[in-house]
């Protein structure tokens, strides 16, 4: 999603033509759900020639204390019978769109508009996402203890999804916060400089209607960026 909204960006801002160029969310809608099939066609093909079965192996032998008792430590696992090549499609597929976002992020680099470039969270997350994805990969095929391996692997996931979605969105909530602060304070600035103006009003009419003790009960205060009227 967050690929295709910089690739609409990126359209819109390299046009060079005089007639506008406009992507509609359906667009983008069809190209995040052709992605999506993609991946769901492959695991179905997966799992009809070659779907999961339980298999079994002997992860080490040692004999106990005495040496009269041979100790086989037995693993039961899910495996299909080409695994290699089902995770090179999975990870191919993902390697191309990852490659894909660089290049957006790349070409929209230049484009100064805070609220819709996401281009260097882009970077920051890609580089993320195969960092830990590299690491995965050479955690699962060098690490042969089970629970060692499903607990790092399992981190991994964690990491980069989690981290990925910080590098996204703490962003845009820090953003959308300075841009409510900033609202309030211009509102209080803006009411502040319509009470001056009837202070200035008040103290240079030539009426003398009313008192000084009068004129304080009557004039309006000042308020302070939280909202407090100033005495």
């Amino acid at each position: 999603a967050l690929f295709t909204k910089t690739w609409r960006l990126q359209v819109i801002f390299s046009n060079k033509t005089a007639r506008s160029k406009v992507i509609k969310d359906t667009q983008l809608y069809a190209f995040i759900a052709v992605i999506m099939i993609v991946g769901i066609i492959i695991l179905v093909i997966q799992a009809a020639i070659d779907p999961f079965q339980i298999a079994d192996r002997n992860s080490s032998e040692e004999f106990g204390p005495n040496g009269d008792i041979l100790i086989i430590r037995h693993t039961v696992y899910c495996d299909t019978r080409r695994p290699e090549a089902w995770q090179i499609s999975m990870l191919g597929i993902n390697g191309v769109l990852l490659a894909f976002g660089l290049s957006l992020a790349w070409r929209t680099r230049n484009i100064y508009v805070t609220a819709a470039n996401d281009s260097k969270y882009i970077g920051l997350a890609v580089y993320n996402v195969s960092v830990f994805a590299g690491t995965a990969v050479l955690v699962g095929l060098t690490v042969t203890n089970t629970t060692i391996r499903f607990g790092m692997l399992s981190a991994f996931i964690f990491l980069s999804t989690t981290g990925s979605i910080c590098l996204i969105f703490i962003p845009k909530g820090n953003a959308f916060a300075d841009q409510i602060i900033k609202a309030k304070n211009d509102e209080i600035n803006e009411l502040n400089r319509i009470i001056r103006g009837l202070k200035a009003t008040i103290k240079t009419t030539s009426s003398t209607t009313f008192t000084e003790a009068n004129q304080h009960l009557i004039m309006p205060k000042e308020f302070d960026p939280i909202g407090n009227a100033i005495p």
